[in-house]
């Protein structure tokens, strides 16, 4: 009987509907060390543990980059606002996000060198399972969720939780909706369209769904709820396009996001956030392309002062060598099938940052100020691009930590053997960690910045 009734935990209905309550990067505060006029934004990959680590490697760099804005000294992670994550990524982002300064203690020892499948088959085989697993609503991710990512990793923290710390960064943990192939955001606006509270879902379990990779752990479930009459349509679903305009992105997305508060999808299934987007760089294509659901992480440009944007894609992508190319053999059907399944992955990552590139471009040309001539600042380029955005200047920079841009063929060599689900020795985290800082320091866009900050 316990294995017929066990559910997994339930996201929980919304008592009332405000588009002002709840985990919104407008109720996050800036803090004591947070400018608001140097606006950073971190994005984290998935790739596994050797994500994870790269990430608390870029995190680490970040604290010890010391920079001068408005005449006082600070470190460049204090002004990180906003990190957008998906698989492993994740992991680093959640903790970080809520516990601080403390990721630098205890990550790398009791996090990044677990054996992540060796743990899930544990709790499979406790007796005490069994009877969970037996029922058609529980399966391994859910315990796996339960009792490895709430209790053991996350120590039951919610979004209520990191309400309560408003301290930025504002977290986007991101997953993919299985059905639409798109991202879907653990945030409290995208909760509202399935008129849910994210306040006490547990953070754990977000992190488990943006990991949550086919093949490997099946969907997580959560329950879309019928919207009740206080419920507003946010300004994304108010779609202007013309009927002509349908092939647009605006008007593709907001069709599929509509499809949660239309009547007939009860249930969303969730699975790995890097099947729809491995860098986590949507929500900032969104945010500044102005389309749908981007939790308005850069709509205080126009009524403040924000004079620099600087968005560093953290990217765990390896070269992984094979010999298919050297023997006649047909590669089996395990290898054709896994190299389907990421090269459209990495084809379509590196698609984003071009888009990105071009969107940053368009932005700074087109946001009220045609008369400046200065150089775009993207990868591998020395120059700022200003635009005017209610009267001020801003510059956009954007960094790309990749491991293609270690020029130590020691260190890519070794790194380049760290697959995604391996477990990680301590000196593979030093060596992940080390290379975070290695590669900003190489960047000619991250050394501009910090000649400006310094």
């Amino acid at each position: 009987m316990i294995g017929c009734t066990t559910a997994p935990r339930q996201n929980l209905p919304l008592d009332q509907f405000s588009k002002h309550n709840g985990y919104r990067f407008s109720n996050i505060a800036a803090g004591d060390n947070n400018s608001d006029s140097l606006f950073v934004v971190l994005t984290f990959s998935g790739g596994g543990q050797r994500a994870a680590a790269l990430a608390l490697g870029v995190l680490q760099k970040l604290r010890d980059t010391g920079i001068v804005w408005e005449g006082k000294k600070r470190s460049l992670l204090d002004e990180v606002d906003v990190i957008s994550s998906v698989s492993g990524g994740s992991l680093t982002a959640a903790y970080y996000g809520l516990f601080g300064d403390r990721i630098f203690e205890d990550f790398a020892e009791h996090i990044l060198n677990r054996n992540y499948t060796g743990t899930a088959l544990k709790y499979m085989l406790y007796p005490a399972s069994w009877p969970k697993l037996a029922s058609p609503y529980y399966d391994r991710l859910d315990l796996m969720a339960d009792k490895f990512m709430d209790k053991d990793v996350f120590e039951q923290k919610t979004f209520v939780d990191l309400l309560k710390r408003n301290q930025r960064p504002f977290l986007i943990i991101n997953s993919t909706d299985m059905s639409l192939g798109r991202s879907f955001s653990f945030t409290q606006s995208y909760f509202d369209m399935l008129y849910s509270d994210l306040g006490e879902y547990p953070v754990g379990y977000a992190v488990a769904a943006s990991g949550a990779f086919p093949g490997v752990f099946p969907p997580l479930t959560l329950q879309n709820y019928d919207n009740k009459k206080d419920y507003e349509l946010p300004d994304w679903a108010q779609n202007k396009d013309k009927p002509h305009d349908g092939h647009t992105i605006r008007h593709r997305t907001h069709k599929a996001l509509k499809s949660y508060i239309r009547p007939g999808r009860p249930y969303i299934h969730l699975i790995d956030g890097g099947v729809s987007d491995n860098l986590g760089l949507i929500p900032v294509i969104m945010a500044l392309h102005g389309t749908a659901s981007s939790e308005d992480i850069l709509s205080r440009r126009a009524g403040e002062r924000i004079q620099k944007i600087v968005i560093m894609t953290v990217n765990a992508r390896i070269n992984v060598y094979t010999d298919w190319d050297t023997k006649p053999n047909v590669p089996n059907l395990l290898k054709v099938l896994k190299k389907s399944g990421i090269t459209p992955m990495e084809n379509y990552s590196q698609g984003q940052i071009e888009y990105l590139k071009m969107l940053i471009k368009s932005k700074s040309e087109n946001d009220g100020c045609h008369d400046q001539k200065e150089p775009v600042l993207m990868a591998h380029s020395a120059g700022a691009k200003k635009s005017s955005i209610e009267g001020q200047g801003v510059a956009y920079y954007f960094i790309e930590v990749s491991f293609d841009s270690l020029s130590e063929e020691e260190d890519l060599a070794y790194i380049n053997k760290i697959r995604t689900f391996n477990q990680l020795s301590q000196e593979d985290i030093h060596r992940l960690c080390s290379a975070a800082g290695k590669i900003l320091d190489g960047n000619p866009t991250f050394k501009a910045l910090m000649a400006e900050l310094q």
